[in-house]
């Protein structure tokens, strides 16, 4: 690999890790009794979602992607599972950091490489070395043994992490399929950004549903 590839690799990982240490923090801030005392989770990603189209949909409007939005029925359906993937992989996330600590939803999230791994064969079509395999009984062995006798563990708050991190699993893997595909297809970030904006729409009537229907009493 190129020493420039490498660099950029490296850099976006880090700047990965940093956002999403950071609004796990923030999360777990918000939802806390002593810190936001917001505890409502399914309203905050639905603003979260209407943020994301209100602010990509100008960037669109000036012409900043003139690609031809070529999307068959077939794509379209594809977005649409991989938002409900999403929706159920956050909206799980967010109920679990109500439950129980940010280190054991961490903890329990590290496992998402693992599932990613195991999926790519029949969800992306590709095939990984036996030594990638090897390793990740390596990190599910640590994954065990870090969440027991976890302080703070509640068996509710185990299983909401644990399922939304297999969604975010098959929703990661149907995204890098989606992503090869012809409409959105390239290494430019026009194709990756009007896909958010396309998420973010039914993401933002998902959410708000839910929202009215578990959330509606606190609303008001």
């Amino acid at each position: 690999m190129p020493c420039g590839a490498f660099a950029a690799a490296f850099a976006s990982s880090l700047v990965f890790v940093v956002l999403n240490c950071t609004m796990n923090i923030y999360t777990k801030w918000l939802f806390s009794p002593t810190g936001g005392n917001f505890a409502l989770p399914w309203t905050m990603l639905a603003v979260q979602q209407l943020e994301s189209y209100l602010l990509l949909q100008p960037v669109f409007a000036c012409g900043a992607d003139t690609c031809r939005s070529d999307w068959d029925a077939k794509e379209l359906c594809q977005v649409v599972v991989v938002t409900c993937l999403f929706c159920l992989n956050v909206g799980l996330n967010s109920l679990s950091l109500v439950e129980i600590s940010l280190t054991l939803n961490q903890t329990v999230r590290a496992f998402l490489p693992v599932g990613v791994l195991l999926l790519a064969t029949c969800l992306e079509q590709r095939t990984y070395p036996l030594r990638s395999y090897s390793t990740t009984m390596l990190l599910v062995a640590g994954i065990v043994l870090s969440c027991w006798s976890s302080p703070g563990f509640r068996f509710y708050g185990f299983n909401l992490a644990l399922a939304s991190t297999l969604a975010a699993a098959v929703g990661a893997s149907l995204n890098g399929r989606l992503l090869t595909s012809t409409a959105f297809r390239g290494t430019g970030v026009g194709r990756v950004m009007r896909l958010l904006m396309l998420q973010a729409v039914p993401g933002c009537f998902l959410f708000s549903g839910m929202a009215l229907i578990v959330e509606g009493a606190k609303l008001q």
